[in-house]
């Protein structure tokens, strides 16, 4: 009878390898999970500046179309939606002229709006994208933006004609 209790205590834990084994299991899984975590942060971060970057190119364009300016002495020639890279900055800038001068490009400029790059997004590919008064279109063709954080890519395309297309 003593000798049943023991076998029945033996079989009751767990051996160090089956321990050992779940653990590991745990860990890998773990891993993974934080792994999964850290790129959608990452996506998020890049498709929310994605979507800021590209309503800002509709704003500049919107402004070549309807000829918006603030000021009676200076009449817009071209709007630019631009991109500071060493300051990670974005935004909309117009060149102009006077009444009494032509629009060249060393006209002067006017900033509309900027803003700063979020979530230490990096935006590359970009030079300034020239929208053309008073039909919208883009100077030189397509343009691509493209925006970037830990490995997650996402692009931006601005075709001749002016459309705006997410994730081209």
């Amino acid at each position: 009878m003593y000798q049943q209790e023991k076998q029945k205590n033996k079989k009751r834990g767990f051996s160090l390898i089956e321990l050992l084994t779940v653990i590991a299991i745990i860990g890998i899984m773990t891993s993974v999970m934080l792994v999964s975590l850290g790129e959608r942060h990452n996506r998020r971060a890049v498709d929310a500046v994605a979507r800021q970057v590209a309503a800002t190119i509709r704003m500049a364009q919107g402004y070549a179309v309807s000829g918006r300016y603030d000021n009676q002495d200076h009449m817009p020639c071209e709007y630019h939606f631009y991109v500071d890279n060493a300051a990670q900055r974005y935004g909309v800038r117009y060149r102009y002229h006077t009444r009494s001068t032509s629009c060249t490009p060393t006209s002067p400029m006017v900033s509309v709006v900027s803003y700063d790059v979020k979530n230490s997004v990096i935006i590359s590919g970009a030079s300034d994208m020239i929208f053309t008064i008073p039909h919208g279109t883009v100077k030189g063709g397509t343009k691509i933006i493209s925006l970037t954080k830990g490995g997650v890519t996402r692009r931006i395309c601005v075709d001749g004609f002016g459309r705006v297309i997410e994730g081209c």
